[in-house]
This record gives structure tokens, sequence and C-alpha cells, in this order.
């Protein structure tokens, strides 16, 4: 897995919004230090206002164009729906790039399976603009309750990945899970590595199916944390690692997990909501 260190912080100008879906919406943000160190699966630490709104919001990063840092926020409280009024020329109280390990593709592999939904498709999305000159083949499997809330399938058919898409009402793809997808799609044709990010019982599902396969599979976890910089602790997992490691912090040496280290059933619910 990847690793980056240190962090900007400071006020950055929003030059674009845009919805992308109910409860989506992407801004990009004008931030030359951030965008020169962003890396798949890192994120930025957004300052929020409001009454009762004391704590950052943890946003994914979903591309980089030049000094233009693309953020995906999906609307799940008062933080987030703050974000969601914000308008190009506005600015931002950003700190980042953040997080200690990021994304990468397994050596040797030839298919690795992107598995993902909602507000866990930007760092997928991200790591596939970043590796697509290069082998091996990518397949973004995106998930969603239904049709309309579907993120990313276009920007992946894009870049070139295959896309397989599935919805729990079966209003477009697949009906049923992202996983159930996959364990289809992985009937015919094999697989060589898992990357999922998106809501927690998703990855913790596709964990377990690729370690059931022996196959390597990264996680991007996402946690309510305070600092964002491995100083509070509000975001310590339990892993499998041994000795003063098996207690681990998401923003500092996460996000990224070997999927088979997380000890999925005592993650705390702070590690398993996303930003409000």
């Amino acid at each position: 897995m990847g690793e980056h260190v240190g962090a900007w912080q400071g006020l950055a100008t929003i030059t674009d919004r845009r919805d992308l879906a109910p409860g989506y919406f992407a801004l990009d943000v004008h931030c030359p230090a951030i965008a020169a160190g962003a890396q798949p699966g890192g994120f930025a630490h957004i300052l929020v206002e409001g009454r009762d709104l004391c704590l950052r919001r943890p946003i994914s990063f979903f591309g980089v164009e030049g000094d233009i840092v693309t953020l995906v926020v999906g609307i799940h409280g008062a933080g987030t729906a703050w974000l969601a009024a914000r308008q190009p020329g506005d600015s931002l109280d950003l700190l980042g790039p953040l997080g200690g390990r990021t994304l990468s593709l397994a050596a040797g592999a030839s298919r690795v399976a992107l598995v993902g939904g909602g507000v866990g498709i930007p760092p997928l999305r991200f790591l596939a603009a970043r590796c697509v000159a290069s082998a091996p083949q990518l397949v973004a499997f995106i998930g969603a309750r239904s049709a309309e809330r579907l993120l990313g399938a276009a920007e992946f058919a894009a870049l070139g990945c295959q896309v397989v898409v599935s919805t729990d009402d079966g209003s477009a793809g697949f009906r049923g899970t992202v996983v159930s997808a996959l364990d289809e799609y992985a009937e015919q044709t094999p697989v060589d590595q898992v990357i999922a990010c998106g809501p927690t019982p998703m990855m913790r599902a596709a964990a377990e199916w690729a370690a059931r396969r022996g196959l390597p599979c990264q996680v991007c976890l996402e946690a309510r944390m305070a600092c964002g910089v491995g100083a509070c602790l509000s975001c310590v997992i339990e892993t499998t690692a041994p000795g003063f490691r098996q207690y681990q912090r998401v923003c500092h040496e996460g996000p990224v997990f070997d999927g088979a280290e997380v000890v999925w059933e005592r993650l705390s619910p702070l590690c398993s909501q996303p930003a409000g």
C-alpha cells in the first residue's frame, strides 16, 4: 500500500459545484498544495460552520487536474448539508492531504475488482485514473439502491474500465448487492485482487468474499474523526496485527487496510458511518 506524509492547512477557493445524484454533489477546489500530494484513498479535512459543528469533515479525493482537487460529498448530516450550500467563489478551510496508507494494485495482478458505492466511489475512480495506462485490467463494480443514485459509471467507462452495475431494486444492471454481482462475474472471469470502498457492510462482505478465495483485498474505511492527524485516537479500529499494532488509527495508519486484518465485528459505530 502506498504511503504519503505531510499536510497543508489554509483557505482554498471553490471553482465549480455540480449535483451528481440525489444527495451527492462534487466540488472543484483550487488548492495547489493539496493537489500536489493527493493520492487515491487520501482525504482532505474540511472545516464546516454552524451550531454545534465543531469537527472537520473528512472527504476523499475524487481526482486531481492540475491545481484543482475534486471532492465528492454525500449529504448525511448538518456538516455535509453546509458544504452542499457552498458555491463557486466561496472559500473552504482545508487540511490535507491526509492518510497514511493509500490504495495500490497488487504486484502481478492481471484483473482487479474495484467494488464501491456512494461516497466510496471517489477513491476508486481516482485510483483508476492514476492506473489507466498500465496493467492490470480494472473492473468497476458499482452498487446503489436504485438507478438514480448510481455514481461514477460513466467516469469509469471513460477511463477504459469494464463497468458492472448493480442496484438493490433492479432498476439498473444486476439486481442485488454489488458483492453478489462480483460473485456472479467471477464464476466466469477470475479476478486477482479486490479493492472495496463504500458502506461498511459492503466492504466487510467484499473482504470476506476475497478471503474465502485467498485473494488480496484492500478496504478504504470511513470514520468520524476529530483531528485527522493521529493525535486524538477517536478513529481507532481493532485489527489482527500483532502487538502494539493491533489497534490502528483510520486517519494515520489508514484509511486503507488489508481487509483480512480488520476485526469487523468489533468495528466501532464511529468507524462505520460517513461524515455527517
